[in-house]
């Protein structure tokens, strides 16, 4: 990390920001609270908990696809989760599922949420987690450091019995990665 991007603290660090919106669903039109959470132990999503009062539930979507439609002005995501710009500063969020009495797939929620509000949202988690740089703190890059050991390329001529030589999981990987993690 450079140094003008701050190291977290631990990796149960959180960012929370409760947003308070309009939401659709069947024929009808409630307000709703959404709080929004992010975790470093979780750098590529956002949870989403919903509560109209009484109901309430939570979703994990993609901070990449937030970022899209709240700092970009592009429509993103696909299949159970899309947020477009909207009209009037707003933010539209669409949730989609498998309906629980229909068993069909259908459009569940719409939530319209202030843009500037979501916005300063996610540059906050974008001043902590730098786009791009999220696998860094799922410590995968040390992990793949770890089989890229592991595997390294092997010489084969004719005399390399390659059975003998061809790492296994039980020997090679869980001996390197079980003190990785």
């Amino acid at each position: 990390m450079n140094a003008t991007t701050p190291q977290p603290r631990n990796s149960n660090e959180r960012i929370s920001q409760e947003i308070e919106a309009v939401g659709k669903s069947g024929g009808w039109i409630s307000p709703i609270r959404v709080k929004l959470t992010y975790q470093l132990r979780h750098p590529y999503s956002v949870q989403a908990c919903l509560s109209t009062g009484d109901d309430g539930a939570t979703w994990t979507i993609s901070r990449e696809v937030l970022c899209q439609a709240a700092l970009w002005d592009a429509p993103a995501g696909m299949g159970d989760f899309t947020a477009s710009p909207w009209s009037a500063g707003l933010v539209r969020l669409e949730f989609n599922g498998i309906h629980p009495e229909s068993r069909q797939r259908e459009l569940l929620m719409v939530i319209d949420v202030p843009q500037e509000v979501l916005s300063a949202f996610l540059l906050r988690t974008l001043h902590v987690v730098p786009a791009g740089r999220e696998s860094v703190h799922l410590g995968l890059d040390a992990a793949l450091d770890v089989l890229d050991d592991v595997f390294k390329p092997t010489a084969v001529t004719p005399d390399t019995d390659l059975a003998r030589e061809a790492p296994t999981f039980d020997n090679a990987i869980y001996q390197k990665v079980k003190p990785a993690f």
